[in-house]
């Protein structure tokens, strides 16, 4: 589903420009409110589309399009463009299969009291390190947490193709052991 794809790039876009490198007040602000449409969009109960959801959807891609002319993104989009190019997986379910294996890695790594706050409140949760189940939830409520077994030829070639740029971005470093093992864990 093309909208739930678009959505699912938003989410993921707007925690990668909250934890990421180049992070700042303005991207900070502009990246919580599309953090906070993207999962008021994925958190609806009703799946079918009316203008009310699209107008959700359509303030969370303007609000991120700011942010990441600010942060750009992080490991979870490094990782994902190989899956879309060379697998066909659409961009959305990509990044947000890759988010599901980077998510605590990264939001332990935060040491900014504010970031943290953000996401607690966001996610609706008390801790941080309860974010990772939540967002799983989400995957699981509009039926897109899959897996993928990949084999090792495949994830071999998947590695060699990850944009170093965004990779850098990342709150974590990931070397090249690091980024089999989640392309393993897919």
């Amino acid at each position: 589903n093309f909208i739930i794809n678009a959505a699912l790039d938003c989410l993921c876009q707007s925690m990668e420009s909250i934890w990421s490198k180049k992070c700042n007040n303005m991207s900070l602000k502009i990246a919580t409110k599309s953090l906070n449409y993207s999962l008021i969009f994925l958190t609806k109960k009703t799946k079918r589309p009316n203008k009310k959801n699209f107008v959700l959807l359509a303030k969370a891609s303007y609000f991120i399009g700011k942010a990441m002319n600010i942060t750009r993104t992080t490991a979870p989009h490094a990782l994902s463009y190989p899956l879309t190019a060379y697998l066909g997986i659409p961009h959305g379910l990509a990044v947000s299969l890759i988010m599901k294996k980077c998510i605590k890695k990264n939001l332990i790594s935060i040491k900014d009291i504010k970031k943290i706050n953000i996401f607690k409140k966001l996610f609706k949760v008390s801790n941080i390190i309860e974010i990772p189940k939540k967002y799983n939830s989400i995957l699981n409520s509009i039926n897109v947490d899959k897996k993928l077994k990949l084999d090792n030829k495949i994830i071999n070639k998947l590695a060699t193709q990850v944009d170093i740029d965004r990779l850098n971005n990342n709150p974590v470093f990931l070397n090249k052991k690091d980024i089999v093992e989640i392309y393993k864990k897919l």
